[in-house]
């Protein structure tokens, strides 16, 4: 079969090539010219065509459904379809086993694997726009020497599989990497990275992974850099409940792995086994550095897990809920335990039924956690806290400033009893937090103690364990409005600054007058809408907690509005006529116009260079007359229109015609 094939030289080449296993195109240009080597629809072979290229070379592949195991051993390719929906690698089907496998304490089955041989040199291997399916692979009864057996704990599946090698993998799909009837094996998944020899970095992004058995997408390896954004892990399927079937995960880092989780959709990880709870991202012995961002956890058992992980583990703008019949373990969202370092968790929205957020130290260890504006919503517990008795106590060290607990059944903060203790306060007094609308540092001393009835402190001793100590509300201070004018009707809306705003309670007062629409945006912020008004006034906040001192900050002017200015006149033309008078100026001028649309327009106004000329009733004819010394001086007038508030419209020039 003929076929062009263009290297991205200046020149090309034209030649023929044909193999037996099908229609397959293919370019050579040598092993120092990046060549594109084009697979035709299937049967033809993807495998023989990796099998010719050399590392650098682009291998695209036609539309249409390739079944074969395909394998890149230590070349760096480029492999690509023509889009997830129309170009599929497909597993043979269970009656015809895979050949090849890595080995990295298992063997590691794929469909489509990249594997190194020649590590630590760097093998690169990009993959984008198409499916691998991995058509139930899985429910082969016999795999081949040496794995003898089935997929199992020994023996795991993945649709694609990278073995100390980097690359990125972009638009993809994995799909059906599970078992049909026999879900208790440990094997099955849509994408795996393992790097123990070299480095590595790995990039997926805008893939879609589900109908997997065990896990979604695995990253293992202290030297691999691992990024997963844009991209949705959706098991797909929910089992009725059991005791023998394999607990899924969606997103794992592990091994000392480094990188981010951003911007991900994962849902759909629910055991059906009880005490043996899925998780959505899941990162134990994670390396340092980890960055979990903006991603939607939806219907999982535990939203996020991280245990053990190195330093400085960010989690960060993520939203988790449960919204279906939850399984058979708990509902939980975040869960951070034995940390090596500082762990930030910021902005964080959760809904769950159960547990909204456990931070554990069981290890022995004070480790630092740091929340901020984190929302907890519903669940039994909003914030669940384990230490370590002993000789001292151990346990988290915890600052919390900005966060918000709303509608908890039982206890916004918990601290588990023996022998899991929390020896250390929670978080300083000077912080912000809100519990159902109760905000710490403005509240009295009863909502205080409301707050404390659903806050589990197991010392009951203010110098240990959980502390909430009652801040006597300071007095509002008042130190600027913005804008501090405005008409004497009001209705318009300003911005007052200070500290102390934080109240159910806050009013604005404009002299004797209340403000309406009272929006208090934070601490030191707030928007009032002004009440009518004559003159300057002072402007002053009420609080339950006292009065802000009249200041000259806080003066606001009520000023009059100037009227709306009239339209226009249109159409001012004029026309330059010879003088027929010899003791006259040389030249005429005379102008005319069409009327402003405004009703109470009373006279129109000519100008000259800017000088008043003349003033005409809008009841008279609607013409202007003058003498010219000479033609150029006619382009110099414009005209207004002027209503009965003495306002002026904008200026129109005059046109000369002739």
């Amino acid at each position: 079969m003929e076929f062009i094939c263009h290297s991205n030289l200046l020149s090309s080449r034209f030649f023929k090539y044909s193999f037996s296993l099908g229609c397959f195109f293919a370019c050579f240009l040598g092993k120092l010219i990046a060549a594109t080597i084009f697979v035709g629809p299937p049967p033809a072979s993807i495998q023989a065509a990796i099998n010719s290229a050399n590392s650098g070379d682009t291998i695209q592949l036609s539309t249409g459904t390739y079944i074969e195991q395909v394998q890149v051993i230590s070349k760096s390719l480029n492999i690509a379809g023509t889009g997830r929906n129309s170009t599929i690698i497909q597993s043979p089907g269970p009656a015809t086993p895979l050949t090849q496998f890595f080995n990295s304490g298992p063997n590691i089955w794929c469909v489509l694997m990249v594997n190194n041989l020649a590590a630590p040199s760097p093998q690169t291997v990009n993959i984008k726009d198409l499916t691998v399916d991995g058509d139930h692979q899985q429910d082969t009864a016999t795999l081949p020497p040496p794995s003898t057996g089935q997929y199992g704990f020994s023996n795991r599946f993945f649709a694609i599989g990278y073995h100390n090698a980097g690359g990125t993998i972009q638009n993809v799909h994995t799909t059906n990497t599970r078992n049909s009837t026999n879900f208790g094996q440990l094997a099955g998944g849509g994408i795996v990275n393992i790097v123990d020899s070299g480095t590595a970095l790995f990039n997926v992004d805008n893939c879609l992974v589900d109908f997997y058995q065990r896990n979604g997408i695995v990253c293992m390896g202290p030297n691999l850099t691992a990024n997963i954004s844009n991209t949705t892990v959706n098991r797909g399927y929910v089992l009725t409940p059991n005791t023998t079937t394999a607990t899924p995960n969606g997103i794992t880092f592990g091994g000392s792995a480094i990188g981010s989780i951003t911007n991900n959709l994962v849902e759909s990880n629910i055991a059906t086994v009880l005490g043996a709870s899925s998780t959505a991202i899941n990162v134990p012995t994670a390396g340092p550095n980890v960055m979990i961002s903006g991603n939607v956890i939806s219907n999982n058992d535990i939203g996020i897990f991280a245990t053990q992980c190195g330093n400085n583990l960010t989690i960060q703008n993520n939203a988790l809920s449960f919204t279906i019949t939850p399984g058979v373990n708990f509902a939980e969202g975040i869960i951070v335990r034995d940390t090596n370092g500082l762990t930030t968790l910021t902005s964080n929205v959760m809904d769950l039924r159960d547990f909204n957020m456990e931070l554990l130290t069981i290890n022995g260890t004070n480790q630092p956690f740091q929340l901020m504006n984190n929302q907890f919503i519903g669940g039994q517990t909003g914030l669940l806290i384990y230490g370590k008795t002993g000789t001292p106590s151990t346990g988290p060290l915890i600052t919390m400033n900005g966060d918000s607990f709303t509608g908890t059944n039982g206890y916004y903060i918990q601290e588990m009893t023996s022998p899991y203790t929390a020896p250390n306060d929670v978080w300083p007094s000077t912080a912000t937090v809100s519990f159902d609308g109760l905000i710490s540092g403005h509240i009295t001393f009863a909502e205080f103690n409301q707050i404390l009835t659903k806050i589990f402190d197991q010392h009951n001793d203010p110098t240990l364990g959980l502390v909430l100590d009652f801040i006597i509300p300071a007095s509002p201070i008042l130190t600027n409005i913005n804008p501090a004018f405005g008409p004497l009707v009001g209705g318009n809306t300003i911005t007052i600054s200070g500290s102390g705003f934080i109240s159910s309670n806050t009013a604005v007062y404009f002299g004797t007058i209340a403000a309406t629409n009272v929006v208090v945006i934070s601490d030191t912020s707030m928007t009032v809408t002004v009440p009518p008004g004559v003159g300057t006034v002072d402007v002053i906040v009420v609080t339950p907690f006292g009065v802000t001192p009249i200041v000259f900050a806080g003066q606001y002017t009520y000023i009059e509005t100037a009227p709306p200015a009239p339209l226009p006149p249109s159409h001012f033309i004029g026309r330059v006529k010879k003088n027929r008078f010899i003791d006259k100026t040389e030249y005429v001028l005379k102008a005319h116009w069409d009327a402003s649309p405004s009703t109470n327009v009373i006279l129109y106004r000519i100008y000259k260079n800017g000088h008043l000329i003349e003033e005409i009733s809008a009841r008279r004819q609607l013409k202007f007359t003058t003498y010219l010394g000479s033609k150029n001086k006619a382009k110099n007038y414009q005209i207004v229109a002027v209503n009965s508030d003495d306002v002026e419209s904008a200026p129109v020039p005059i046109r000369i015609v002739h």
